[in-house]
């Protein structure tokens, strides 16, 4: 059949072309898709606050890698395998083949560190902090992005999009504010020894949990397993 003396062939050929140049022109006007990394990452030590006593640990403040956890909730990835990223921010020191970081003077001075192993799925890891003393807010862990660079860090971990991170008083910081106004379960501040602190990250659901000493997740209540009240990463940036 003709119509405007063309063959159903040739119209058929025509509205083909058309619609691939619709899709094209659709999906070349939409905002460019940024696939997001997301890594272990840590704050530990003061960032030039004045000093409040008490100072504990000899105001050595230190994040070490375990290997092994207490469990893991259903359905998470315990990643034991890894270390830190050799481009430290701050003041600090890496030992035991880059899994051990210690910052000397951490009731002075903080040290940034990320893990160079990116979560996937849902993944759990653990480290064992030393408290520093003298004020709150000194350590943190969390999750950053891809762009995250520790070595460009002029303020803390949490300052801007790059990164969710909980701090030892239980307050959340991203983009420089806290995102919670109470704070989320234990916390690991204020101890003369060591915390043992779990993170569990939900990278589908953009979620995350932490725990000290074998503790609760976060608040009462919470549950990584049925992704139950989880701290939102949504947001976070490269």
């Amino acid at each position: 059949m003709d119509w405007l003396g063309l063959d159903s062939m040739y119209w058929a050929i025509i509205i083909f072309i058309v619609l691939i140049l619709i899709i094209v022109i659709i999906v070349v006007s939409l905002p460019a898709s940024t696939s997001i990394s997301y890594y272990p990452v840590f704050n530990i030590g003061a960032n030039g606050v004045t000093p409040i006593l008490p100072i504990y640990n000899n105001g050595v403040a230190s994040v070490s890698i375990n290997t092994s956890a207490n469990s893991v909730p259903t359905g998470f990835t315990f990643i034991s395998n890894w270390s830190f990223n050799p481009s430290i921010g701050g003041q600090g020191v890496l030992s035991n083949n880059n899994t051990s970081f210690i910052v000397q003077y951490g009731s002075l001075n903080q040290g940034i560190v990320v893990g160079n192993v990116a979560l996937q799925g849902k993944a759990m890891y653990s480290v064992t902090i030393m408290y520093p003393g003298i004020v709150t807010e000194c350590n943190g862990v969390g999750v950053a992005s891809g762009g995250f660079n520790a070595l460009t860090q002029s303020y803390y971990a949490g300052y801007d999009t790059k990164a969710y991170v909980v701090y030892d008083d239980g307050m959340v910081y991203f983009n420089g504010n806290p995102i919670n106004t109470i704070p989320y379960g234990s916390t690991f501040e204020n101890s003369s020894g060591s915390n043992v602190v779990d993170v569990c990250v939900d990278i589908p659901n953009l979620l995350l949990w932490y725990r000290v000493n074998n503790g609760a997740w976060n608040m009462n209540g919470a549950d990584p397993s049925m992704g139950i009240g989880g701290v939102s990463l949504s947001g976070m940036t490269n």
